[in-house]
């Protein structure tokens, strides 16, 4: 109980998910009891959908294998409210034998965050331009946001098929001729903290 956060602990063996520990924060983060939460304990799998208990079991198994930022986000059958709620988990593996693992899990709520990004997702789709947010680590540039009018100028027929396209350096959404021009952008505008404006060509899908 004295970790910052919510914190359990589980033990994986085979198919079977089971909580051995959780401190208070926990149920706290999860809007929840532990006297609510105790028949799960024993099937962890029975609180998540499908898809979620996918991306939670590639998470123990990346962690399983070494991996240093295992995570994954997923969002969890409501107990005690009408909705479910959206963690940001967090796997560390403790000890594995004889086909048993067991893993620290820190666990964060982002169901307000999510919920944001919802409503600035229905922002976006408003505004009728092409909006994308950028996100800039050193030397690699990728976009992490964007509007259904973007994937639509670009010539996309799915908002699938842009989410492909993650970099600026591949020249998959911009001329390669005009990349420069963008990264001088944003040079600006991390330099100054302060907006930037530049001309560029984009690719379509088509190659136009």
């Amino acid at each position: 109980n004295s970790y910052v956060g919510g914190a359990v602990i589980v033990q994986q063996r085979g198919e079977k998910l089971e909580m051995l520990r959780a401190n208070e924060e926990f149920f706290h983060v999860m809007h929840t009891t532990r006297e609510e939460y105790t028949p799960f304990m024993l099937d962890v799998w029975r609180r998540f959908p499908p898809e979620a208990q996918k991306a939670y079991n590639d998470m123990l198994n990346q962690a399983a294998s070494g991996a240093a930022d295992a995570s994954c986000e997923i969002c969890s059958y409501p107990i005690g409210h009408e909705e479910g709620d959206w963690t940001r988990n967090r796997a560390k593996l403790l000890a594995a034998i004889d086909g048993s693992a067991i893993f620290y899990i820190s666990v964060e709520n982002i169901t307000a965050e999510k919920k944001a990004m919802k409503e600035l997702n229905r922002l976006y789709n408003l505004v009728p331009c092409g909006i994308i947010d950028f996100a800039i680590n050193g030397n690699e540039v990728g976009a992490v946001n964007y509007n259904d009018t973007v994937w639509k100028m670009f010539g996309c027929h799915k908002r699938s098929e842009f989410s492909g396209l993650k970099t600026l350096d591949t020249g998959a959404l911009v001329h390669p001729e005009d990349i420069c021009k963008i990264k001088r952008a944003a040079e600006h505008v991390i330099r100054y903290h302060s907006s930037a404006t530049e001309e560029c060509r984009l690719k379509r899908m088509n190659g136009a």
